[in-house]
């Protein structure tokens, strides 16, 4: 591994690839969602190439039964990178957020970690936001996005529950 990528060397990365995509319904009535093209290449594609440039080899993939032969048969078969990846599949009566599969997965972590979703595209170097989280000794290293939305999305989201996060100020506490 290069220099400039060391510091992702002492990290583990987590990408979680179980979502099902009902709100894009009917793209994803005959494909998963982290399958689906973008730029005629499937999403979840663009994680990994992420994670290999940001100096990853390997990464615990964890998706559900009802995805599991697709993205196993995608990573090991179709993707050409060099990224290997350990598929963990959760049971099929798994309830839980992230916190949840985290645990779950607990016995496979061994140190620090990622925890990427699958369904988002980024040109984040991750071994940037690595150093940020050591030179800091932080216990936790959040990378967030402000969200952009419409007049019309709001009028129309706003019937929907959501949790929010920030951060203080004046601490960079995280607040929930």
């Amino acid at each position: 591994m290069s220099n400039s990528n060391s510091s992702t060397s002492e990290f583990q990365c987590v990408l979680l690839v179980g979502g099902t995509g009902h709100r894009l319904y009917p793209l994803t009535e005959k494909m998963c969602k982290h399958l689906l093209p973008v730029v005629n290449q499937p999403l979840i594609g663009y994680q990994l190439q992420m994670l290999e440039k940001s100096g990853f080899v390997d990464v615990i993939v964890v998706t559900n039964t009802l995805q599991a032969t697709d993205i196993s048969s995608y990573i090991q078969g179709v993707y050409k990178g060099k990224i290997r990846a350990q598929i963990i599949i959760l049971p099929d009566d798994f309830m839980g957020g992230t916190a949840d599969v985290l645990r779950y997965i607990s016995d496979e972590l061994h140190h620090d970690f990622f925890v990427l979703s699958g369904d988002i595209i980024s040109n984040v170097f991750l071994h940037y936001l690595a150093d940020i989280h050591r030179s800091k000794n932080a216990s936790l290293t959040m990378l967030l996005a402000e969200q952009n939305r419409s007049k019309q999305q709001s009028k129309t989201d706003d019937k929907i529950t959501r949790c929010y996060v920030g951060i203080s100020t004046d601490e960079q506490i995280v607040l929930y």
